[in-house]
């Protein structure tokens, strides 16, 4: 066995970890109670505080991502040869492409319904051409961002990651240099955050928006998924216990960092973030070692193999509860259990 060949249990295939499916299916399922959080007034401000929290769902999807593309590079570049980076793009624009061209027409076609609660139904051709070539989060100035599809920015910024991820795998060799380049891009964001609160090209919510939504914010927690692929391999954890304790405890402490996020200042919530998605590195790396039956079970697998339509889609399902049932989003608890429930079920 080589440094860079490494046997999981617990595999479906040699370069799919049921793990990180079942960690897909609890994002999914942080972001639902997300969404559905918005939606309703009257809540009680703890269950405020957890929908907000769980916004960071979002997050780990990024980090599973970025290990689990690691894993499949792995798999595929002996097999592939000279072309690997070429097939690599293909595979990911395939699974990435069609379903996202479906909701950006049925976002369009859904805006003359006027049931649109997350989508602004003002938009102009250059907005929906950016959408259609994922560039949503590259640009600086307008309202461009996370407009079309709703919440499309997660899924920009994943392919403007898969951009880079090919060099990263070639170049990147050990944990030392996945660390040196998460380290940078912690500095790197900094400098950015410190930049554009003092650019007058953009409004205030502009600013904030390029920032949190683009590269800037996000980099460092996809370079996390880096340093977890490294460090998997480097930490093999081998006591049941202390991977369960990990994952215990390392879901509430994550959600604890992510409401600390909220009530920073906005140039110094990368830290938080940043400390946030260690966390979910650490319960990555004890989910895959030792997989705990709480939270990896059929259920959650299930989930986390539809996640990526079910992103796309619970959007839509909450409009059309919203509008058949409007009562919920005045009616506190019971309004939410009822929209999360559903979208959950439907999406």
């Amino acid at each position: 066995m080589t440094e860079h060949e490494i046997v999981f249990p617990h595999t479906d295939k040699l370069h799919r970890i049921t793990a990180l499916d079942a960690l897909r299916g609890w994002a999914i399922f942080m972001v639902i109670v997300c969404h559905a959080s918005l939606c309703v007034s009257n809540l009680p401000h703890w269950l405020q505080m957890i929908g907000k929290a769980c916004g960071s769902g979002v997050q780990m999807f990024f980090i599973i991502s970025a290990w689990s593309l690691l894993n499949a590079l792995e798999f595929h570049r002996p097999r592939d040869g000279k072309t690997w980076i070429q097939k690599f793009f293909v595979r990911r624009f395939f699974r990435i492409a069609p379903l996202w061209y479906v909701v950006i027409i049925a976002s369009l076609m859904w805006g003359f319904t006027g049931w649109s609660h997350f989508r602004s139904v003002d938009l102009n051709t250059f907005e929906i051409g950016i959408s259609t070539v994922f560039a949503g989060t590259l640009i600086p100035f307008g309202d461009a961002i996370n407009k079309i599809p709703a919440g499309g920015w997660s899924v920009e910024i994943e392919m403007l990651f898969y951009l880079f991820l090919p060099l990263l795998f070639a170049r990147v060799k050990n944990l030392r240099f996945a660390l040196i380049c998460f380290i940078s891009s912690i500095l790197l964001s900094f400098l950015l955050f410190q930049f554009f609160p003092h650019c007058q090209l953009q409004s205030d919510e502009e600013r904030k928006m390029f920032l949190w939504y683009g590269i800037a914010g996000q980099a460092p927690v996809f370079l996390l998924g880096l340093v977890a692929w490294f460090l998997s391999r480097k930490w093999i954890i081998k006591n049941g216990l202390t991977a369960t304790c990990i994952v215990i405890a390392g879901l509430p402490l994550a959600l604890v960092l992510s409401l600390i996020r909220l009530h920073t200042g906005f140039v110094d919530l990368i830290l938080p973030q940043t400390a946030c998605a260690a966390i979910f590195v650490l319960v990555l790396v004890a989910s895959i070692a030792k997989p705990l039956s709480l939270f990896v079970n059929k259920a959650t697998v299930f989930l986390g193999k539809i996640s990526y339509s079910v992103y796309l889609l619970h959007f839509f399902v909450i409009d059309i509860l919203l509008h058949l049932f409007p009562h919920l989003a005045s009616d506190s608890s019971l309004g939410f259990i009822m929209i999360f429930t559903t979208t959950t079920i439907v999406s």
